[in-house]
C-alpha cells in the first residue's frame, strides 16, 4: 500500500518542486525532512530552502522510505517518535538500503543510546534553527559518495 504525502500549505512545499531533477539541475542538495508535526517541517523547509537546499518533506514513516528509495537524498532529517513506524527502525532500514547517506535524529524526547545505533548525529527539536544548519552542512560537506539513485 502506498502511502500519500502530507503537504503543509505552502506553495513550493511538495515533492514535484523540491524534486530530484530540480535539485541535480541547479546543483542543490537534496534534504529529506521526517516530522510528524507539520509546524516543524514547515520550519525546516524555510530553514533549509533558505540555506540553498532542495526540501522533500513527509509526516509518515512509510512514506520516507518511499521517498528515501525513490530520491537520490543528501540527508535525512528524523523525528524518532512517529506514529506506525519509529524513527529508529527507519534509520536502520535507511542505513540497509544506502549507508553513505547521513541521518540526523531530531527528537523533543530522550533517545535510548542504541535507538541511535543507526544515525550519524542527534538534535533536539528544541535547538535553535543555526544548530540544525550548521549540523546539515557539516554532514552533507563531509559525504562524499555520489548520488547514484534514481528516479524509479
Amino acid at each position: 500500500m502506498i502511502s500519500r504525502v502530507e503537504m503543509i500549505d505552502l506553495p513550493i512545499l511538495y515533492v514535484e518542486e523540491s524534486s530530484t531533477p530540480l535539485a541535480s539541475r541547479t546543483g542543490r542538495k537534496l534534504i529529506l525532512s521526517v516530522d510528524d508535526e507539520p509546524s516543524v517541517l514547515h520550519t525546516r523547509f524555510v530553514v533549509l530552502s533558505t540555506a540553498g537546499y532542495a526540501v522533500l518533506s513527509t509526516t509518515d514513516g512509510a512514506n520516507a522510505l518511499q521517498l528515501f528509495a525513490n530520491y537520490p537524498v543528501d540527508l535525512v532529517l528524523l523525528d524518532y517518535v512517529l506514529p506506525e513506524i519509529d524513527g529508529a527502525y527507519i534509520a536502520q532500514a535507511m542505513r540497509e538500503y544506502d549507508a553513505r547517506v547521513p541521518i540526523v535524529m531530531v527528537s523533543a524526547v530522550e533517545i535510548p543510546e542504541e535507538k541511535l545505533a543507526a544515525v550519524n548525529r542527534y538534535l533536539s527539536t528544541g535547538d535553535e534553527p543555526e544548530a540544525l544548519l550548521r549540523t546539515v552542512v557539516e554532514l552533507v560537506n563531509a559525504s562524499n559518495g555520489p548520488r547514484l539513485r534514481s528516479r524509479a
